[in-house]
């Protein structure tokens, strides 16, 4: 099977998911000369489809050349979940005399949900040659959709009424940003491969020996060898949330949470078994991976879980400018923070080899096997500020935590051959599992100054906890050379 230019596959199975639709934008207003309550909520992102599982089992020689070419390419992807839609809502309150109360009310679309992505099996057998910039001889994945961004909300309340009753010109403001969605699952990967695997590589007569060797083609880099990965979906990020409430004359009083980042979905398990007849427990039929170029690992296999998503800013601001003959009007702001999304686990990795792997190029590992577990989500900045100017005012902020980390989970190699690499930071055998870090807390402040009395209160949460790393076993018999 012979392909020729850039941006195509020699052989190729996919199953993707359609992304899910982003939620509408919503604008809600209204002016009035007495009391009045407006509410707004921004159209919700749509949940991603499917990605099913895939199987192939292919007997033939592969040839494809072009930049991002790909000699075989298997694959699951779960679709993506569609972003929240903004909401703005604004009320404006116009006579002074008005005993009535102002109320706005805003919600930002939240994000859609990522969905799964299906068990991706193959079993190859057959030379793989590829050529160009970015190209891949044998890719092997399941792709969980990651989930849609919450959406920017506002919420504004202005009140003109006011006077010397404390009970006139109540402006309460509301909002909450829009939740990030949660990123899917992926599924698991299980390769079978058999035959010679060679990247951006040609023949040449060697003038000294007399015999043929592998010498790189004019254009490489940044092309692997054969890469079997299982990626969990992100979480997606949350919506900023800002809410001012305005009463010159009256009592202000606004209230903020920040949208929360998606959870990270989790890795699915991932096996290859290279060089045997009839896969695993076969007889070792060894066989050559090479690769030239900076960034071309000979053999990557790994789990990787999703990150969880970032809670963005939340803001709630108050202002009131009563003089100091009138009597004190109450006003508080209060802010709650969002969190930032969990991540997902790295899955289980196993990789059992026999054959030669050399690459030439720095950053070009020979065989690298890896578990990784997903960071934890930040929070970012939570305000809860006034200029209440001779008011009995009340400042809260609540922060968001961090998200907690995804661990690592086992990896194991079980090589036979030589393994050779030239260039730097190309390791022969790299072999991990990796927990993730945890989320960063909020930036919290809270203040009302020139207010006539006033407290204020700031309680910060945690950073979210680090993931654990697995247990990692390699057996390797051969020479291991790096240069």
């Amino acid at each position: 099977v012979v392909s020729v230019g850039d941006d195509r596959i020699a052989v190729g199975a996919q199953s993707i998911g359609g992304g899910g639709g982003a939620g509408g934008i919503n604008i809600s207003g209204g002016i009035s000369m007495d009391g009045q309550l407006v509410a707004g909520i921004g159209g919700f992102g749509g949940g991603g489809g499917f990605g099913m599982g895939v199987t192939a089992d292919i007997d033939a020689d592969v040839f494809a050349s072009g930049v991002n070419s790909r000699g075989l390419l298997i694959q699951s992807v779960g679709g993506g979940g569609g972003a929240g839609g903004i909401n703005i809502s604004g009320g404006f309150t116009s006579d002074p005399s008005t005993t009535e109360p102002s109320l706005v009310f805003g919600l930002g679309g939240f994000g859609g949900a990522g969905n799964i992505s299906g068990d991706v099996t193959v079993v190859q057998n057959g030379q793989v040659m590829v050529e160009g910039t970015n190209s891949t001889g044998i890719l092997v994945q399941s792709v969980a959709g990651g989930g849609g961004a919450g959406a920017l909300n506002v919420a504004a309340n202005i009140s003109l009424a006011g006077g010397e009753s404390r009970t006139n010109g109540f402006a309460f403001a509301a909002g909450m940003g829009g939740n990030g969605g949660a990123g899917a699952d992926a599924g698991d990967v299980d390769l079978t491969s058999n035959g010679d695997v060679l990247v951006n590589a040609r023949l040449e007569l060697d003038p000294v020996t007399g015999l043929n060797r592998f010498v790189a083609v004019d254009y490489a880099g940044g092309s692997m060898g054969v890469v079997a990965q299982s990626i969990g979906g992100g979480g997606g990020v949350g919506g900023i949330n800002a809410v001012g409430a305005i009463a010159p004359s009256g009592q202000p009083v606004a209230v903020g949470v920040g949208g929360s980042g998606g959870a990270g979905g989790h890795g699915g398990d991932v096996t290859v078994v290279r060089g045997y007849q009839g896969g695993l427990g076969g007889v070792a039929d060894p066989h050559l991976i090479r690769t030239f170029g900076d960034g071309s690992t000979g053999l990557l296999a790994q789990s990787v879980g999703g990150g969880g998503g970032a809670a963005q800013i939340n803001m709630a601001l108050a202002l009131t400018n009563r003089t100091p003959s009138q009597n004190a009007a109450m006003a508080a702001t209060v802010a709650i923070g969002g969190n930032g999304g969990d991540a997902g686990d790295g899955g289980i990795v196993e990789v059992t080899h026999a054959g030669n792997i050399f690459t030439t190029g720095s950053g070009a590992d020979g065989l690298h096997a890896q578990s990784l577990g997903g960071g934890g989500g930040s929070s970012f900045l939570n305000l809860s500020l006034g200029l209440m100017r001779n008011a009995n005012s009340v400042s809260f902020a609540l922060g968001g935590r961090g998200g907690a980390a995804g661990i690592g989970q086992s990896v194991t190699v079980d090589h036979t051959g030589n393994i050779g690499t030239e260039g730097y930071n190309s390791s022969g055998i790299r072999a991990q599992s990796i927990g993730g870090g945890g989320g960063n807390a909020s930036f919290d402040l809270a203040m009302g100054p020139l207010s006539r009395n006033n407290m204020n209160l700031v309680i910060g949460r945690l950073g979210g906890s680090g993931g654990d790393g697995g247990h990692v076993t390699v057996t390797a018999d051969g020479a291991i050379e790096t240069n």
